[in-house]
């Protein structure tokens, strides 16, 4: 089933999710999203582009095994994988990794 959703957070942060497809398991609360992957966090004007997510409600945990990036403010971040822990606000991208960061324009 194709993905197009706004969530929020419990701070009342929006996230606004993109995907061909996705499944919800509710017995184990996990979100699997899978083909064209788009997660875009709105107060951070942050946007992730992958095309495989796993997404654990119960310990707040987003995991990518496939290529990801990440696009920021004057940055974006290429890798092979990506694990993100919404309450610590802490990424890892593994594999090889390119970082490129820009200036503002004045």
């Amino acid at each position: 089933t194709e993905v197009d959703a706004d969530l929020f957070s419990e701070e009342g942060e929006q996230v606004h999710v993109v995907a061909q497809k996705g499944t919800y398991n509710t017995d184990t609360k996990q979100l699997f999203l899978e083909k064209d992957v788009r997660v875009v966090r709105v107060s951070e004007d942050q946007r992730l582009f992958t095309d495989t997510l796993y997404y654990h409600d119960e310990t707040r945990t987003v995991h990518s095994p496939s290529p990801t990036r990440l696009v920021g403010k004057n940055i974006e971040i290429n890798g092979q994988s990506l694990d993100y822990n919404i309450a610590t606000n802490q990424y890892k991208i593994g594999g090889r990794v390119l970082c490129t960061i820009t200036e503002d324009e004045k």
